[in-house]
């Protein structure tokens, strides 16, 4: 006697092989207490992390990495969170990355 195997719940289902790529339109983007939105002159927001980064740099005009890293001690922010958001504002312009004296600096753009 020969048994079967049990279909699985998730085995019903089928789906392309491709369609995580496409983002699913019943996700609702969720913001945390503290995050704020801010629209810029280029017409991009900023959000959260982003907009504090940003902001920080702005009113600093240059920022070396350690200071950076020191401000985001105090606000709580992770390497990853920090430099993710340098990133992002460096793909949209905002922020240039830049030696000076032998030390990576930040401008605001």
């Amino acid at each position: 006697m020969v048994k079967g195997r049990r279909k699985s719940k998730e085995e019903g289902k089928s789906a392309a092989i491709t369609s995580f790529l496409q983002p699913e339109e019943s996700v609702v983007k969720e913001t945390k207490v503290g995050e704020s939105t801010a629209t810029s002159e280029q017409g991009v927001q900023l959000s959260g992390i982003d907009n504090e980064v940003y902001e920080f740099i702005k009113s600093r005009g240059t920022v070396s990495r350690k200071e950076l890293e020191d401000w985001g001690k105090v606000k709580g922010l992770t390497s990853a969170q920090l430099f993710g958001a340098i990133y992002r504002l460096s793909k949209l312009g905002r922020v240039k990355r830049k030696i000076i004296n032998d030390q990576l600096s930040y401008l605001a753009s």
